[in-house]
């Protein structure tokens, strides 16, 4: 974490790159409120605080920047369960959760039953910014759920796990959601496998400079990465792509 912040460069605000008193302001609040913490779970508490007062604060991603569609990779059952129950009925829901019905099998009726107008219930995330990514060159093969799940450092490889994961790809168009800009430590919070941007003011003629890259666990290429404001899972512009089981 104390690497994270000496690397973080992004946390401007509405400012320009280079402005540090975005991150002059949320380093204050960390140190108020760590004065009242009295044990590591306090202190763990009030650093979440601090990074979720100052989530979506980073440098904004300029359009320019950005491909005409964004992907988010989804691990969450309870998303997959609550699109079928407005999709395909709250049958498919209730076999969904008890495993009568497949993940692979919920997004193949899914697909055949897609009608986003329909979608009136669900968010692509659970936060009020979440992160994306898209397709660039030298990109990671979008249909392996492992090396893909590697490639994002998605927050479950840095906990203990007894059951396998599942993986799926949201889409939808970059102009359906607000706010894009730069993750920074204010939205990984605690986690570790995070990393912050490069130090380097965004270029047009250097597109590394123009979004930030997740650090790949193993031998992976690293992905682009912003933010963005959360938004209903209407505006996706398909139905979930899946991509596959992630064994413990």
């Amino acid at each position: 974490m104390l690497e994270n912040l000496q690397a973080e460069a992004h946390l401007v605000g509405n400012r320009e790159f280079g402005d540090p008193l975005e991150l002059a302001a949320f380093l204050r609040r960390c140190a108020a409120r760590f004065t009242a913490a009295s044990d590591p779970a306090e202190q763990h508490r009030c650093y979440e605080e601090a990074c979720k007062e100052f989530s979506g604060r980073g440098l904004r991603v300029l359009r320019e920047h950005l491909p005409e569609r964004l992907l988010r990779y989804s691990t969450s059952r309870t998303l997959l369960g609550l699109l079928a129950e407005q999709l395909v009925g709250e049958p498919a829901s209730i076999d969904l959760r008890l495993g009568f019905l497949s993940p692979e099998k919920a997004c193949d009726l899914l697909a055949a039953a897609w009608d986003s107008s329909r979608l009136s219930k669900g968010e692509l995330g659970v936060t009020p910014q979440v992160f994306a990514t898209f397709e660039h060159p030298g990109a990671t093969s979008r249909d392996d759920a492992l090396a893909m799940s590697q490639a994002l450092a998605l927050p479950f490889w840095e906990r203990p796990r007894t059951s396998e994961e599942i993986l799926f790809e949201l889409a939808y168009p970059t102009d359906s959601v607000d706010g894009p800009r730069f993750p920074t430590v204010a939205e990984a919070g605690w986690s570790s496998l995070f990393q912050p941007a490069e130090e380097l003011p965004p270029e047009t003629e250097e597109p590394r400079s123009c979004c930030g890259w997740t650090r790949p666990l193993g031998p992976h290429s690293a992905q682009p990465e912003i933010v963005h404001d959360n938004a209903s899972v209407a505006v996706m512009s398909s139905s979930p792509r899946w991509i596959g089981r992630i064994p413990v």
